[in-house]
């Protein structure tokens, strides 16, 4: 065996190692049990707002953007959800204006993957595990990712469909960091950061 195998193949077990170890102290977290509840809502994002009218969500829209959103928990998975759907409209948009070709391809699939991972982790950090240690974490994320969008906002201004795209984002972010700090304030963390 070559001396570059041989460190190939220590290098894939250290790797194997570090995915069971950091699968079973997520396995342990319970990260994995909410995965149904947050699929169901990928597929029924208004479940839980079943009586809403253009003037409810208009009034809790502008609630929001002064910092007093009626049902932060409500509202931050409702913003979540469109984050994640952002992200499948987005993945077609930078495929055409990729190229097309084959890293584009595995680009945009990817983008949909990480997207979902990361509406996941948010919505389990700040919906289900309520901990002011989740959730302050899961805001600061949340804010390093709003500026991001913010950032690629500018950043595409000559690509149009990814300006909306990143614009829409950005306005997610804003939403999602709006409730998630609502949320942090109301569980009697101890610390308030409105």
């Amino acid at each position: 065996m070559t001396d570059a195998k041989a460190k190939l193949v220590d290098y894939a077990g250290k790797a194997k190692d570090a995915t069971k170890h950091v699968s079973a102290s997520l396995q342990e977290l319970g990260y994995f049990e909410a995965l149904p509840a947050f699929n169901r809502e990928l597929v029924l994002p208004l479940k839980q707002a079943q009586t809403l009218s253009l003037k409810k969500a208009s009034k809790e829209l502008l609630q929001t953007l002064k910092g007093r959103p009626e049902d932060p928990e409500v509202g931050f998975s409702l913003w979540n959800v469109l984050g994640f759907y952002l992200s499948v409209i987005g993945a077609p948009i930078a495929f055409a204006t990729g190229g097309g070709g084959l890293v584009s391809t595995i680009s945009s699939a990817s983008s949909i993957v990480v997207g979902y991972l990361v509406a996941y982790t948010l919505y389990w950090g700040v919906i289900v595990k309520k901990g002011k240690q989740y959730n302050l974490g899961m805001l600061v994320i949340l804010a390093a990712y709003g500026a991001y969008c913010a950032f690629s906002t500018f950043y595409s201004i000559f690509n149009v469909p990814a300006l909306v795209v990143f614009a829409v984002k950005t306005l997610t972010v804003m939403m999602m960091l709006i409730n998630g700090v609502k949320l942090f304030s109301d569980r009697g963390s101890g610390v308030s950061l409105i």
